[in-house]
């Protein structure tokens, strides 16, 4: 597996440098922080998929006019929807829909390093179609979604997680422990999420609130 940080990210967090016997192990324990921190999202991550190139998959319709890829889009080279339940595709013009950021309602674009979250098609006389078919598999993008690289919070956070799994002495902890929530049965502070990862899972449940509504 590969973690969100290297040992690299995590080495500096120790006053006094671990020895190079120590090294597997801690470059195991920031697999083993990303792997908690996957599991917090959902099942959800933040790397690049596919690693290299592009895929083709399909997706269902809601009727709408806008598609939320909320695990990130990296590139879209081909966009096409069945208006036959998927027995036949039409490609769309890419100038028939725009690719957008986490407000997609206001025009936004992604920010810095972020990948696009939403495609929201023109509508006509822009565009053709006012809204995207309904069905189950009728929608068949080709690109890569999730993350080009991970955020430099989410990488920072993930060693300083590895950080506090290394040492169960509260002195060795990666940083000020967060909430009790995310404390897994009061078990100690190597237990407890550092602060800066929790206020990164509190913000991305959050981003994508409007979609909800």
């Amino acid at each position: 597996m590969v973690a969100y940080a290297s040992i690299d990210d995590l080495l500096p967090l120790f006053e006094t440098a671990p020895k190079d016997t120590r090294r597997p192990r801690l470059e195991g324990l920031l697999e083993v922080a990303t792997s908690e921190l996957i599991g917090e999202c959902g099942g959800r991550d933040y790397f690049r998929h596919p690693t290299a190139g592009s895929r083709t998959w399909t997706i269902d319709g809601q009727g709408d006019g806008v598609l939320h890829f909320h695990e990130g889009l990296l590139e879209l080279s081909l966009l096409e929807i069945s208006l036959d339940g998927g027995q036949t595709f039409i490609e769309l013009d890419p100038a028939h829909y725009q690719l957008l950021g986490a407000r997609y309602l206001e025009g936004e674009l992604p920010g810095d390093g972020e990948p696009y979250f939403h495609v929201r098609l023109r509508p006509p006389p822009i565009g053709l179609y006012g809204c995207f078919p309904r069905g189950q598999s009728v929608i068949r993008p080709t690109g890569a979604t999730g993350w080009a690289t991970a955020p430099r919070v989410l990488v920072e956070a993930t060693a300083e997680r590895a950080r506090q799994l290394a040492y169960a002495d509260p002195s060795y902890s990666g940083s000020l422990p967060g909430p009790d929530e995310y404390s897994e049965g009061g078990q100690g502070a190597s237990d407890r999420w550092p602060q800066l990862l929790w206020n990164w899972l509190r913000n991305e449940r959050l981003r994508f609130y409007a979609c909800s509504m």
